[in-house]
């Protein structure tokens, strides 16, 4: 088999991607969750690893867009997105194809560094922002 799998889309909550991969093999798609294990064991290695990844094979694309999108909540996390995800483009190269979370570029302020150095941990808030997946641009 030459078909090339691919990554449809990541999920910080494990119980979403669940629920869309029924729907995508309730349809015959044949899909399968990545990573899914991994933050079951420890939540907080979700930032690192980039969450849990649905992945599809690449000739299944655009059937699984469309079957989603009759439900388009369940294909954005309107819990982690500001409104107005959907008209959200990259300022740099006008690309669609942005996500909002937890950033990777200057995450932290200047006071949460400051409070985390003085009391020895690592600091809990960070900030979230919007990134483009095609120049790897950070926007608010």
């Amino acid at each position: 088999m030459d078909d090339k799998i691919i990554t449809l889309q990541t999920f910080d909550n494990p119980a979403l991607a669940h629920i869309i991969r029924a729907r995508l093999e309730a349809n015959d798609i044949p899909c399968f969750l990545a990573d899914e294990h991994i933050i079951g064991l420890n939540p907080l290695y979700n930032p690192a690893i980039g969450g849990v990844k649905l992945k599809i094979f690449e000739k299944d694309y655009n059937k699984c867009i469309s079957l989603l999108a009759e439900d388009e909540d369940l294909i954005s996390d309107n819990d982690n997105q500001p409104t107005g995800a959907k008209e959200t483009l990259c300022p740099v190269c006008n690309s669609a194809n942005v996500g909002y979370g937890n950033a990777t570029k200057k995450r932290f302020g200047i006071l949460t560094m400051m409070v985390s150095f003085l009391t020895m941990t690592y600091p809990i808030l960070n900030r979230k922002a919007w990134h483009c997946y095609n120049c790897g641009e950070e926007f608010e």
